[in-house]
């Protein structure tokens, strides 16, 4: 994936039940998931992701309301949403137990 934020494109989407997430999938070998912290969006793992996939399987995607996923206005966005999501995604690409990193950013 290209490394500069303008390039940046996640070329996955699915469709969760609190909406659709664009995500993408870069590498093989052990799971790990990018989750981006709020107000961000998953380009500011441009420069990690590829790194890590260099020795994993990594799952990176926008948080429902932020970066290339869905958002309109009623969204609920909250944390306890986001979780939901991103059990139902861990849940959907058929991971065990995935290293998770995080950013508070």
């Amino acid at each position: 994936m290209p490394t500069h934020p303008t390039a940046w494109t996640l070329e996955r989407r699915i469709t969760t039940a609190r909406g659709e997430i664009a995500w993408d999938r870069l590498g093989d070998g052990p799971a790990v998931v990018l989750v981006h912290g709020t107000p961000s969006r998953s380009v500011l793992w441009r420069d990690v992701a590829p790194l890590l996939a260099e020795h994993s399987t990594v799952y990176v995607f926008d948080l429902l309301g932020f970066g290339q996923s869905e958002r309109h206005v009623e969204q609920e966005v909250c944390i306890r949403s986001q979780g939901e999501v991103l059990a139902e995604l861990v849940q959907t690409w058929g991971l065990r137990a995935p290293a998770a990193s995080a950013s508070g950013t």
